[in-house]
């Protein structure tokens, strides 16, 4: 699944704030969601070739992808997503 980006408005700071993630297993509104949170070093590719949880997350694991719509976001700031928080 590619990088997805997902915009907050902008809050009493008037900034705008970028999230980026990707989704795994099912299509979003079509099954029970798994959020995976994780540190900042990690990124949100959490199964496939550079997965980190891959012993956890996929068909017929844990947390089963044919069962769940499973969602990573990268921590704003981790420069996994080129996003960088500068102040």
């Amino acid at each position: 699944m590619p990088l997805s980006i997902l915009s907050i408005p902008p809050t009493i700071h008037k900034t705008i704030h970028l999230l980026s993630y990707e989704i795994f297993g099912q299509p979003l509104g079509t099954a029970p969601v798994v959020i995976i949170n994780h540190a900042l070093t990690g990124n949100s590719t959490i199964i496939g070739k550079n997965g980190w949880w891959n012993d956890l997350v996929g068909i017929d694991k844990t947390i089963n992808t044919l069962k769940f719509t499973v969602i990573a976001f990268n921590i704003p700031g981790n420069g996994y997503d080129n996003f960088y928080i500068l102040d």
